[in-house]
């Protein structure tokens, strides 16, 4: 009869479950931090007696940033940034947008294209940080 045996080989594994879970080894890779995404900026801008309000806008270079053009006035307006290729235009009383995403940080020229409206001091800036 082996009846002592049977209590050895119990105690034989406890010890070794002990010895398993006592290293602390884990195959769990763990879980980076996400990365938040960058915030959008929505600037609006009016465009009302051959000027634009405000004059200069702010956004940053990551992300994506709307900018809308307000025209007030009664005559046609436009939001024009030749280095970015981007031309928002808004007839009487309407409004239009565009959406700029990763730009480079810098500051733009920024101007109405309707003749005459850049020489009566349609213009601005678009100014783009980091």
């Amino acid at each position: 009869m082996n009846i002592t045996s049977t209590p050895l080989k119990i105690g034989a594994l406890g010890l070794l479950a002990a010895a398993v879970i006592g290293c602390g080894g884990s195959d769990a890779t763990p879980t980076p931090e996400p990365t938040p995404e960058p915030v959008a900026a929505a600037i609006e801008v009016i465009g009302n007696q051959f000027k634009y309000d405000p004059d200069e806008v702010t956004i940053p270079s990551a992300g994506s940033s709307t900018i809308r053009l307000v025209n007030a006035d009664v005559v046609e307006h436009d939001y024009t940034i030749d280095e970015l290729d981007v031309k928002i235009e808004a007839a009487v009383g309407e409004s239009a947008e565009a959406t700029l995403t990763d730009v480079d940080p810098g500051t733009y020229r920024v101007y109405c294209t309707i003749p005459g409206h850049e020489a009566a001091g349609m213009v601005g800036s678009l100014v783009v940080t980091e």
